[in-house]
């Protein structure tokens, strides 16, 4: 399965993906998870608001 949006998951979110953020929560054993479409999206807005020392963050580096 492959998800893509070219809007924020705000604006253009769907059903799978909430699921898709259940399951990686579940999985990865956490409270919740959330998945970013676009690396400057994350980067500029989130990064350094919402994460904290101990947070866990998960990033493919080999996407474009």
């Amino acid at each position: 399965m492959a998800l893509h949006s070219s809007a924020s998951r705000i604006a253009d979110g769907k059903l799978v993906h909430g699921e898709l953020e259940r399951a990686l929560a579940r999985c990865l054993g956490t409270e919740d998870c959330v998945i970013f479409v676009d690396e400057d999206a994350t980067n500029v807005t989130t990064i350094g608001r919402l994460f904290f020392e101990r947070d866990l963050i998960v990033y493919d580096s080999l996407l474009p």
